[in-house]
């Protein structure tokens, strides 16, 4: 069945045609599913993948909503030459990754992605104006990204989600699957009930064999099993042959390892590592609808990325030995409930995915009395302007990182909503600020620019052009800018060397590393002055600005 979705989804794109602005072969990109595993939703022919211009928008809007599949339309709605895309536009972005129509080419595209990306996330229509103009950078209710073609110009693109209706499956007649139920219709779900056991009473809509569900949209379909033993190996088996989003088992962590023997007999052990037991956040419930709430706040994490903390590989390694067993009984396996970061997701597109942390947790010691990051600069905080920048350059996930006086430098981003981190040990120097940065990263990225507080000349083109170079560096892992034969920061390195770092101990920061792996770092050649530029003393200060006021 599922092999038969794949093939009716790819006559989406099936049949394309040169694009006469850009090769074809520019919008021929494939992702993996951008809202947790691939749909198996059957979608009506569509668009040509390459048109230039999707000829009837709202035709193929509505037969991929009618097909159940999720998607985001992207419209470019105002276009300052020299662009290829102008108003008019339009593009869509379907949760397998299939791109249809046009909105710009490879400058335009990956921050269209990118903003499409959190769109599947949170649900959220958006403004995305990408640009270079930096007198546009305090415009509110609009998402900047920096326009990465050489030649200029700007984009005004409406990203709007169009996601369908989330399917809550509940296995069990029980106290908490009736709460699970009520509480799931009120929060939009689309419930089913199902009851396997024979003999028993239950309510006309509730389904009474695994032959009544139809097949369902992996990437909304979210399963409980609160069947309490009776027949929660059948309803596991179903829920994870078919992949769905979510699986949850209302179970004690002690029955587990039994369930778990009897699902590595059906071939299923690997499989079974995803399986949430048991099921909800950690929040203390006892009553049923509390356990409802809990496991339903689990599933909100689930779809919205938020605060789930990822099943290390020890816990897939033992859930995976345990099943191959076929164990009846064992330790207790960890809950998986807890809170804290998510689980790594699937690279969405081959565009490098980064993150930015800005240190501002110094003493400020040369500055003398005043805390250098709070000083004004053109109209606002020195470290407002630096953080401004950063969130403007598009990235992943930011984290500043605090520490002297941290209120005081925390009500001044209090504006920019950004994400803050209180280093305790910022007094013992830059290194335990990196690595505090470094460890309150929700999800592994592809890099990590850590950028200096104090560097409020670095503009959007700036940061843009370092991406650019380490995503196209000729060698090593770590970026360094330099300018007029100085080091400079901020500083880009993959992940596997932030992973490293921070594996290190607390005495050991990214410049330890750059020392002891020289082969790893290209030095890259800035073309501004802007990257070793910083404030330190009241000297650096009143040239800062002096040369803001000219």
């Amino acid at each position: 069945m599922e092999g038969v979705a794949r093939t009716r989804s790819r006559q989406l794109t099936k049949e394309a045609h040169p694009n006469p602005r850009e090769p074809s072969s520019r919008h021929e990109s494939r992702e993996p599913s951008l809202r947790g595993p691939s749909g198996a939703a059957p979608t009506a022919p569509a668009e040509p993948l390459g048109a230039s211009r999707l000829a009837d928008p709202l035709g193929t809007a509505a037969r991929l909503a009618g097909a159940g599949v999720a998607f985001v339309q992207m419209t470019v709605v105002r276009a300052v030459a020299p662009t290829s895309a102008k108003p008019g536009d339009k593009a869509i972005l379907t949760e397998q990754g299939e791109w249809l129509g046009w909105i710009g080419g490879s400058c335009a595209e990956p921050a269209a992605r990118r903003a499409a990306r959190q769109a599947f996330l949170d649900g959220q229509s958006r403004l995305l104006h990408l640009t270079n103009d930096e007198g546009h950078l305090a415009r509110s209710g609009v998402e900047l990204a920096a326009m990465t073609c050489y030649s200029g110009g700007s984009l005004e693109i409406y990203v709007e989600p169009h996601l369908p209706q989330p399917c809550l499956l509940v296995f069990g007649r029980s106290p908490i699957a009736e709460a699970l139920c009520q509480l799931g219709a009120v929060m939009g779900y689309r419930v089913t009930a199902v009851d396997l056991r024979a003999g028993t009473s239950a309510r006309e809509t509730t389904l009474r064999s695994l032959a009544e569900l139809p097949e369902p949209m992996k990437s909304s379909t979210f399963a409980v099993v609160a069947s309490h033993g009776h027949f929660d190996v059948e309803a596991l088996e179903w829920a994870l042959r078919r992949e769905l989003a979510y699986v949850g088992l209302v179970s004690s962590r002690k029955r587990w390892p039994a369930v778990l023997g009897r699902l590595g007999q059906l071939g299923l052990g690997q499989a079974a590592a995803r399986v949430r037991v048991p099921a909800g956040l950690a929040l203390g419930a006892a009553r049923p609808e509390e356990v409802a709430l809990s496991v339903l706040s689990e599933i909100v994490a689930e779809r919205r990325g938020g605060s789930l903390r990822a099943r290390e590989p020890a816990e897939f390694a033992a859930t995976a030995a345990l099943a191959a067993a076929g164990a009846a009984s064992g330790a207790e396996l960890e809950s998986c409930c807890a809170v804290s970061a998510p689980a790594p997701a699937a690279p969405l597109s081959r565009e490098p995915r980064f993150a930015a942390l800005v240190l501002a947790a110094g003493l400020s010691r040369r500055m003398g009395s005043p805390n250098k990051l709070l000083l004004p600069v053109d109209g606002e905080p020195l470290i407002r302007r630096t953080v401004r920048t950063v969130l403007h350059t598009g990235f992943d996930e930011i984290v500043v990182v605090l520490g002297h006086e941290a209120d005081a430098v925390a009500k001044a981003l209090e504006p920019l909503g950004v994400s803050t981190v209180y280093n305790d040990a910022f007094a013992s120097g830059q290194v335990s600020s990196v690595r505090a940065g470094l460890a309150a990263l929700a999800t592994p990225v592809d890099a990590v620019m850590v950028c200096l507080g104090d560097q409020p000349l670095l503009t959007v083109s700036d940061l843009g052009a370092l991406r650019r170079a380490f995503a196209e560096r000729p060698h090593g892992s770590i970026v360094v800018p330099t300018f007029a034969g100085r080091r400079g920061n901020p500083v880009l390195l993959d992940w596997a060397s932030a992973e490293e770092t921070l594996r290190r101990g607390s005495n050991f920061g990214c410049r330890n590393f750059l020392d002891e792996n020289p082969e790893r770092v290209y030095s890259w050649p800035a073309q501004t002055d802007h990257f070793i530029r910083d404030v330190d003393e009241p000297a650096d200060y009143q040239a800062l600005v002096a040369q803001a006021n000219a």
